[in-house]
């Protein structure tokens, strides 16, 4: 420390000083004691607890000389930095002098603070730094300032001075300051850029801020003089605010890929300003006086708007960006839109408007002027871009949740929006425009989607005005090019300017103009872009037919539609190369048709009009061709849909006039290049009601079906380079018509049709693997080659599973060889290519997986034995098995494959592993699979089920030599096999399972001398573990020639060969000289699992066991090797001081969210086979250890389900005042701790299924204090302290919560009937999550909203029905307990009636302030009808229980608008839910 002495010297020199800024500062940072570093903290440490930190330290210090000093010359720096030559040199941007200032407010006293910040004019130098760090923004150097100015002191450090860098050995390190607070240098890369001194300046604002906040209450005077500090003049406040915001937009563009932390904690910062503002305001009295709105707009409209329309591109926000976004558009709204509104409703009233309800234009020009005098800086063309953002604001800042209020906002918000479409170059009047040079239509577009995202009315006549003038549509607009997507948002805002029905005068003009516009893209051979065309058919043409079905003038849509495409076929036939795909031939458009023609009116308009048209035209005379085809493609959309039995568009005559044109058509065969549209008409008519007519069922059979089997055999036996796309179509979709006859009807003659095309189709697909085509995506436009047609069919066929039953089984072998060969084929090219972009290849091996999928199957499962047949000749062709046959005979059902199939697979697979011709442990892992699946079913015929021996020799030939390097041999799935097996034998005679036990001996007699050392090439010596293992389970069936002696002496003998043959491994991996063995390590340490009584009893084992598991770390990085070891530790280990860290180790391995694996059931498995033999005491022990290590941190989900293992495996608890009972009940304490501190769903998953299991089955163990401890825990989870988890898992704790609840409800009963106090705050934050928060801005809706808990932001999945239902039911849990829930032991049973009614009479006296909550709940937030039809059984059910004294208190107590609420409640409530209409 400096004397007094030198520390005057040293003011001394600074205040006589001529150096740079870096030197000065950092020396008067060595005379009050601190450390400084360019733009330190910034943006690695958190400075949020900076000013709390700062009033701890004014409490203990009354007084500061140096640092006041130091605080003046610092101040006076700043006033006259603006006089400096250099920008850069100037103490306004230095990050430390912000740094510098920050650390003296927290010195300082207050009183002396606030006196000489008062006397500098602290608001004017914050101003002026602004406005020299936004122009310098740009040009301010990036880099990290570089040491310099060591003469002078070696802590000193200056940007520009120096030629000479030397860098101090200070500050390199971590240095904590004299009020706590830890200052980070940052890394060299952010270190003094603008941002830095941006983030400085507002921190520094942000602890003055936050002083003047946290003053103690008798120090009221001297909180006001701080205040004062910041309580300019509005003109100051929004220059300080305006820069501030212009700074903040900057920051956020150049961020670009979103908001980092440190740019939170900026933003965070920034709402220090807004405090700034907020003084200013309050200085005023009121913060929408006058002089404050004429202040805002033009210093702080455009920069606020344009740091929200920046901040609207991040997805995911903050908390912190949501105050601060909320924050400014208070500040728009309070300052520039509802002044402009008040404005507006001052001059408007109802009968402004005229009898045709118009926009008048006077009031136009009123709040355009109104605008442009607040809104000065608009002139700037740029500034357009905010318009949406400011008409989103107004729409959002005005109340429009009931009718009436919308009504009474309807003309001002209209207003507003015509206003700023005039800004942005659309004026509706000559007389108000705002830029006659420039027209915008894109902010445009962007007003009028912001209007229909927030569903704001815009009178016809406005939308009218629009299209006529900016739509392009209009002969007085030839000039302009038609806006296509101006045009889909105008329909979307009033489809009815196009409407004729409409009765506007501009409709009929404006339809006609956009038809023939549309029309002339496809006849003008256009290059029409995807875009385009995506929103002529989504935005326009189907918009425009749902408006013409709500008009009820369905008909007329029905004529134009008829007029474009007979317009468009006569083009074709006069030589015009237009697309037989325009909008108006888009299966789209088809497919929107139909589901419109609900109500009677529309069908019979319908109906009238194609009564009309086949009266009128006649289909024999191709001259009438364009007039036929719009006939068909019409059809096509009404009937698109399948026709119900009960169909009253189409009966009788007109059902047989429609079906006898599409034969007549059919058979006239002139070449129409949509006659594909008559063969997919004709699949309509394949529905089984249809069928079953007489006459429609002749045209079927005798015409159509006969001409399909004709027109595809004709197709594939042409070449492919002479089929068009019109042919492809066609033959597809008269294949498809045949798939679906032959699936319809069960008749022999529909199916022969089938079965006489699949011969010639079938050859088709061996081609279509070598095809270069690209991929068939299911759409009509896409079908244009051979190849895609075949993908159809095989589509085709995989919808209708039914018609592949009723093929011949010859024809199903050929089609299922074909496919089978294809794929096989494309296999190996999608193996080559490893392209991500879907092919034909691709498309083939996923409908052969589709085919022999599991689901598929059991639809067909006629099928199954040529699909199992086919692939095993190829197994046998290949003599090896393949990837791709076996995994498709894995997913077909095994107990729908025939006995003799299953023995042939067996017998083959066995064979082929004998044959060593299975080169992976993968395949031979899925080989051991099947075989497993199929000699589980009964009555096998392989010789692996019938022959003892056979078991042997299968284990002999799987060698690990033949195998690949990578993958554990399959030690499980041959033990499965192995089991299956013995299964079989041990559930036959008594005389078969002798002679197979007396085999098996002999046999394992014979080949333990052979071995003197573990041998895991084959897997012979495993097969001797499992043996001995059965021999030893069933000694009881041995007679005298089989000792139980010799069987011991033979296991003992085996268990000390996999000692030493562990011991080996030990050696070998202590050494670390040799690669680890893993054949040999997984080989003893499964082998170990069949001597697991000798495991236990040796010390040898469990030590070697312990050293290896110990080495594994650096031996082995196989995850699968470190569990297999674990395993084994666990079941060896005794119990001991680290059992507890033995099994959490072992279950870290594990993925917590993976417990379903076969690897972690057998691991759990283990585990709690292992803690069930544990005597009570040593497992209470247990569950002690893990409680003490408590349930956080990273491993806190793996403790927690050790716990849970360890839960179930207690016997009933007895004794309540025993050790186990107490433990249970400390455990069951921190198992509540944890529900609140939980920052992952899983954790808090298993810690309420530990809490549910102790609930349910160990009840004897719950004390008062329990309960009462539950109730309050549960409030606090879903209260605003609650977990702070992800949203997305807000239903799961939602659910958790009410299970819990219920068992508290249900179970214990006795125990909470005078709980109600801690009840009723669980039960009323339930209810209200079940709630919407309004979306307006109120005061009453703050407590609502402050309420939710962090883990409660996501409303999709907790605003639920299925949540309120949970919730109704546990209040008919509590209104309505059963008998056994409210009885008390020994009491006679005269007293149960009473009991009973007396706990439903408390409930009902306590219950009726959720009543009451509910009634709040309404007015606050909005519930879903879905939602609250769940809900309201369980408010009935407490209205119930509920007296009419009670009723009336309540009732007395609410205001009028709960009283509103509660009556539509009670009044429904007798209508429909009132049960115990006695009750009083």
């Amino acid at each position: 420390m400096k004397s007094p002495g030198s520390a005057h010297r040293t003011l001394l020199e600074l205040e006589k000083g001529t150096s740079g800024p870096a030197s000065q500062l950092l020396e008067a940072a060595r005379v009050i004691g601190v450390d400084l570093f360019p733009s330190c903290d910034s943006r690695t440490a958190d400075n949020r607890g900076t000013p709390a930190t700062g009033a701890q330290a004014k409490k203990q210090k009354t007084s500061a000389p140096k640092e006041e000093w130091v605080l003046r010359w610092l101040l006076k720096k700043l006033r006259a930095s603006a006089q400096q030559g250099q920008s850069q040199s100037s103490y306004r941007l230095d990050v430390k002098t912000w740094i510098l200032l920050r650390l003296l407010f927290d010195r300082i006293p207050v009183k002396t603070l606030a006196f000489i910040l008062t006397e500098n004019k602290f608001l004017s130098i914050l101003k002026d730094s602004l406005y020299d760090l936004a122009n310098n923004a740009s040009t301010f150097h990036p880099e990290r300032p570089i040491a310099q100015d060591a003469q002078q002191s070696e802590s000193s450090v200056t940007i520009h001075e120096s030629p000479v860098p030397v860098v101090s050995n200070r500050g390199k390190k971590r240095k904590r300051t004299e009020n706590g607070g830890e200052l980070v240098e940052p890394t060299e890369s952010t270190s003094g850029s603008w941002i830095d001194t941006f983030y400085a300046i507002l921190y520094s604002v942000k602890a003055l801020v936050g002083l003047s906040e946290q003053a103690l209450e008798d120090k009221s005077t001297i909180n006001s003089q701080l205040k004062l500090v910041l309580r300019g003049e509005p003109q100051l406040s929004a220059a300080i605010l305006g820069r501030s915001f212009e700074l903040a937009q900057k920051a956020v563009v150049e961020w670009h890929t979103g908001v980092s932390d440190f740019g939170i904690q900026l933003l965070f910062a920034l709402s220090s300003v807004l405090d700034i503002w907020r003084l200013s305001s309050e200085r005023l009295g009121d913060g929408t006086d006058l002089p404050s709105n004429d202040t805002f707009p033009p210093l702080c409209l455009l920069e606020a708007l344009n740091i929200l329309t920046a901040l609207q591109h991040f997805t995911s926000e903050s908390a912190e960006i949501k105050s601060l976004r909320q924050g400014i558009e208070q500040l728009v709204v309070l300052h520039f839109i509802l002044p402009v509104r008040q404005s507006f409703f001052s001059e408007h009233s109802k009968e402004s408007r005229n009898a045709n309800d118009k926009l008048d234009p006077a009031q136009i020009k009123l709040v355009f002027k109104d605008i442009s005098s607040r809104w000065k800086q608009s002139q700037d063309i740029s500034n357009t871009k905010l318009l949406p953002t400011l008409l989103d604001i107004a729409i959002r800042a005005v109340p429009r949740d009931t009718f009436r209020r919308q009504e009474n906002e309807a003309p001002w918000l209209e207003t507003l929006f015509v206003v700023l479409s005039t800004i942005a170059g659309c004026p509706l009047f000559e007389d108000v425009v705002w830029n006659k040079t420039h027209r915008h239509i894109p902010i445009f577009e962007s007003l009028l989607q912001v209007t229909i995202d927030r569903k704001v009315n815009i009178s016809l006549d406005t939308v009218t005005l629009y299209a006529t003038r900016f739509s392009g549509l209009l002969d007085i607009q030839t000039e302009q090019i038609v806006q296509w997507s101006l045009i889909s948002k105008i329909i979307r805002a009033g489809v009815d300017v196009f409407l004729p029905n409409s009765g506007i005068d501009e409709s009929n003009q404006l339809l006609s103009n956009l038809l023939s516009q549309i029309t002339s893209l496809w006849l003008g051979n256009n290059v029409i872009s995807s875009e385009i065309y995506e929103i002529i058919k989504i935005g326009i043409v189907i918009p425009l037919l749902k408006g013409f079905a709500v008009a009820r003038d369905i008909g007329s849509f029905l004529d134009i539609w008829s007029e474009q495409l007979k317009s468009l076929e006569a083009a074709r036939l006069n030589g015009a190369d237009i697309s037989y795909f325009s909008v108006w031939e888009d299966d789209d458009l088809a497919a929107a048709y139909r589901p419109l023609v609900a109500d009677l009116f529309s069908e019979n308009q319908t109906r009238d009009h194609l009564q009309d048209i086949l009266t009128q035209h006649s289909f024999e005379s191709e001259k009438d061709s364009a007039n036929q085809y719009a006939v068909i493609v019409l059809l096509d959309a009404i009937l698109r849909s399948p026709l119900p039995d009960n169909d009253s568009l189409f009966r009788g005559q007109l059902l047989a006039q429609i079906f006898s044109i599409i034969s007549k058509s059919i058979r006239l065969k002139q070449k129409q290049k949509w006659r594909w549209r008559l063969w997919r008409l004709s699949q309509r008519f394949g529905d089984q009601h249809v069928l079953s007519m007489g006459d429609l069922t002749t045209y079927l059979r005798m015409d159509l079906l006969p001409n399909a089997v004709s027109l595809l055999q004709t197709f594939h036996r042409g070449t492919e380079s002479g089929k068009s796309r019109n042919d492809c179509l066609e033959a597809f979709e008269a294949f498809k018509l045949v798939v679906l006859a032959a699936g319809k009807a069960d008749s022999p003659q529909y199916r022969e049709f089938l079965n006489t095309i699949i011969p010639f189709i079938v050859p088709a697909f061996s081609q279509v693997a070598k095809s270069t085509a690209p991929a068939w995506n299911g759409r009509a436009e896409t079908m244009v080659s051979p190849s895609s047609v075949c993908i159809g069919y095989l589509v085709a066929l995989l919808a209708t599973p039914v018609a592949v039953s009723r093929l011949t089984s010859e024809n199903r072998r050929l089609l299922f060889n074909s496919i089978l060969t294809a794929a096989e084929h494309a296999e190996s090219d999608v193996l080559v290519s490893f392209s991500a972009q879907t092919t034909v290849e691709s498309q083939l091996l996923e409908i052969w997986r589709s085919f022999v999928s599991h689901d598929w199957l059991l639809g067909a499962p006629a099928a199954v034995y040529e699909v199992v047949n086919t692939l095993y000749h190829n197994l046998k062709e290949r003599c090896i098995p393949d990837n791709l046959l076996i995994s498709s005979l894995l997913s077909i059902p095994t107990r729908l494959i025939p006995r003799h199939q299953r023995g042939m697979l067996l017998d083959f697979l066995q064979h082929a592993m004998l044959r060593g011709q299975v080169n992976s442990t993968e395949m031979c892992t899925d080989i051991l699979s099947l075989m497993t699946r199929l000699a589980d079913l009964p009555k096998s015929s392989a010789q692996l089920t019938s022959n003892w021996d056979e078991l042997w020799k299968l284990s002999d030939a799987i060698s690990s030599k033949n195998g690949d390097s990578c993958g554990m041999p399959p030690f499980q799935s041959f033990r499965q096999l192995y089991q299956v097996i013995i299964d079989r034998v041990l559930d036959s005679s008594d005389v078969q399972r002798h002679l197979y036990l007396q085999k098996t001996f002999d046999k394992v007699s014979a080949t333990v001398p052979e071995y003197d050392k573990v041998n895991f090439d084959t897997m012979e010596f495993f097969m001797l573990g499992l043996s001995l293992r059965t021999l030893r389970a069933h000694q009881e069936h041995f007679d005298g020639e089989l000792k139980v002696e010799n069987l011991n002496a033979l296991r003992e003998r085996v268990f000390n060969i996999l000692i030493s043959g562990l011991q080996s491994v030990n050696k070998v991996m202590k050494k670390n000289k040799e690669p680890l063995d893993v054949n040999t390590l997984t080989g003893v340490l499964n082998a170990l699992e069949d001597f697991e009584d000798l495991v236990k009893a040796s010390k040898d084992v469990q030590k070697a066991i312990r050293k290896l598991e110990e080495r594994m770390d650096t031996a082995s990085d196989d995850i699968h090797v470190r569990r297999l070891v674990k395993r084994r530790l666990v079941a060896s280990q005794k119990p001991g001081k680290d059992l507890d860290q033995i099994l959490m180790q072992s279950l870290s391995l594990f993925p917590i969210d993976q417990l379903h694996g076969n690897e972690q059931k057998l691991h759990v498995r283990d585990i709690h086979l292992r803690l069930s033999s544990l005597p009570e005491k040593k497992l209470v022990s247990l569950i002690r250890k893990v409680r003490d290590s408590g349930f956080s941190g990273k491993d806190a989900a793996h403790r927690l389900l050790l716990t849970g293992i360890a839960i179930s495996c207690l016997e009933p608890i007895e004794d309540t005042d025993g050790e186990a009972s107490q433990e249970l009940s400390a455990l069951f304490t921190a198992l509540l701790a944890c529900l609140v501190h939980s920052a992952t769903i899983e954790p808090f998953s298993l810690a309420t299924e530990c809490l549910e299991m102790i609930l349910r089955n160990k009840s004897r163990c719950i004390t008062q204090w329990n309960i009462d401890n539950t109730l309050g825990t549960l409030a606090v989870t879903i209260s605003p302290s609650g977990p702070k988890i992800a949203g997305k898992y807000s239903k799961v704790i939602y659910t958790r919560t009410c299970h819990l609840l219920r068992l508290l409800f249900g179970q214990y009963r006795q125990k909470i009937s005078g709980r109600f106090h801690l009840i009723l705050p669980v039960m009323q934050r339930l209810l209200r999550l079940l709630f919407t928060p309004s979306s307006r801005p109120q005061k009453s809706s703050s407590r609502f909203q402050s309420t939710t808990p962090p883990w409660a932001d996501d409303i999709k999945t907790l605003h639920q029905p299925s949540n309120a239902t949970q919730f109704s039911r546990l209040l008919t849990t509590l209104c309505d307990p059963t008998v056994s829930a409210v009885q008390r032991g020994h009491r006679p049973n005269s007293g149960l009636t009473d009991n009973t009614k007396k706990v439903k009479s408390l409930a009902g006296q306590h219950l009726q302030y959720l009543v009451m909550e509910y009634a709040m709940c309404q007015l606050r937030g909005q519930l879903a009808p879905e939602v609250k039809a769940a809900l309201v059984p369980g408010l009935y059910a407490v209205l119930d229980v509920m007296s009419k004294e009670t009723m009336r208190g309540m009732n007395a107590a609410m205001d009028s608008s709960s009283r509103a609420v509660f009556k539509g409640l009670y009044d429904d409530y007798v209508r429909f839910g009132k049960w115990n209409h006695g009750d009083g």
